[in-house]
């Protein structure tokens, strides 16, 4: 058998493990029960959880984009991404919004919003303070 037509053979098994795994909710990478909700065990999801953190904060460190590796310009709200994916990110954020302001939900988080409001208590709490805070800040300024 030729290289290509080995590495044909192992991705095909290598799929059909991965889709045997999930169907019996056993771990994709080990024989042992899977998470619930989740396609590995707890150990092996520590584990990338751990390799991904770090590979972010090198990214981050570089000043690339923790997606896709091109140039970031700077931090923002503490994530460094590039104009497109900064862009993708805002356009999910605001459809996730309009969605849990269409349930009655809280536009930031899960919870019940208050009546008339887009947001929880928690988080209108928080707003008011972050607003009181600029507004002192621009009031000093003058």
């Amino acid at each position: 058998m030729t290289k290509q037509e080995l590495t044909a053979r192992d991705k095909g098994y290598c799929q059909t493990y991965y889709y045997k795994s999930i169907q019996e909710r056993k771990c994709v990478s080990c024989p042992k029960p899977a998470m619930p909700g989740i396609l590995k065990c707890k150990k092996h999801r520590d584990y990338g959880l751990a390799f991904a953190k770090k590979y972010r904060a090198a990214r981050k460190a570089a000043g690339l984009c923790t997606v896709c590796k091109k140039p970031a310009k700077k931090a923002w709200r503490g994530r460094m991404m590039c104009l497109k994916h900064r862009n993708l990110y805002l356009q999910r954020a605001k459809e996730a919004a309009a969605k849990n302001m269409a349930l009655g939900l809280c536009r930031r988080c899960k919870s019940p919003a208050k009546q008339d409001r887009t947001m929880c208590q928690k988080h209108l709490d928080e707003v008011t303070a972050y607003n009181k805070k600029v507004a002192l800040k621009r009031k000093n300024k003058n």
